[in-house]
């Protein structure tokens, strides 16, 4: 027991050090509570210390959520504890031959989405499909931005960090969230977030993008674009 306590406090305290918010629990009920409480998303790793080759994945997770202590609690689920198997096997429904796992659940413990292995990029895919999917981001650019994000994961050299830098990049949206008609007659609702051109990039509430042709909007609509854009 001395032991698991230590490892537990060698996991919890450079993170600690980092970003004091970010709320540890090695105990999955305590972790729900604090989630339903704040609003939060819940992360549950499950790894074994002793294996060196969990130790870059278990790291890298915990610098990700430090810098998302707003968004997620994080659950250190040592692989030695037979009720952390049984979570992960029973309610999770993992296969336990490849760890870590991480699942990331809603503030009722129900599954949101998962990963597994040592592969630090599916990490990266893992936190930003959880803030897609998570019902936490309501801002239909910020969803944008964080769909885009998840693209691009892997694109780039090193392992990329959209958790923090998505939000520094977001784009300012032209117009507000309104309902917009075609020629055809056909409505839909979205804001205006770049126009390129003779065409444009609307996102919808749920930080879905298309792009639209402006010549294919009705007159009024055109009269407002002419207007924001300030184009003859």
């Amino acid at each position: 027991m001395n032991g698991l306590k230590l490892t537990c406090l060698l996991f919890i305290l450079p993170g600690m050090l980092k970003a004091a918010d970010l709320k540890v629990f090695t105990e999955p009920r305590a972790a729900i509570t604090a989630a339903r409480t704040e609003g939060k998303l819940i992360v549950f790793l499950l790894w074994d210390s002793r294996d060196k080759t969990h130790l870059p994945v278990a790291e890298k997770l915990k610098v990700d959520l430090n810098r998302l202590n707003d968004e997620f609690v994080l659950v250190n689920c040592a692989h030695s504890q037979k009720a952390n198997r049984d979570l992960f096997s029973g309610r999770f429904g993992k296969e336990l031959t490849a760890l870590p796992i991480a699942v990331v659940s809603n503030d009722a413990g129900e599954a949101i989405t998962s990963t597994n292995g040592t592969e630090a990029i599916e990490y990266d895919k893992l936190l930003l499909t959880a803030r897609i999917e998570g019902g936490k981001i309501s801002d239909p650019v910020k969803l944008a931005t964080l769909k885009t994000a998840l693209e691009k994961v892997g694109e780039e050299k090193g392992f990329l960090t959209p958790m923090v830098e998505d939000l520094k990049q977001e784009k300012v949206a032209i117009t507000k969230m309104r309902q917009w008609t075609k020629t055809d007659g056909s409505t839909f609702d979205a804001i205006l977030l770049e126009a390129l051109g003779d065409h444009g990039v609307f996102v919808d509430q749920r930080g879905n993008s298309t792009k639209v042709k402006f010549m294919e909007l009705s007159p009024e609509d055109l009269k407002l674009l002419q207007s924001l854009l300030r184009v003859e």
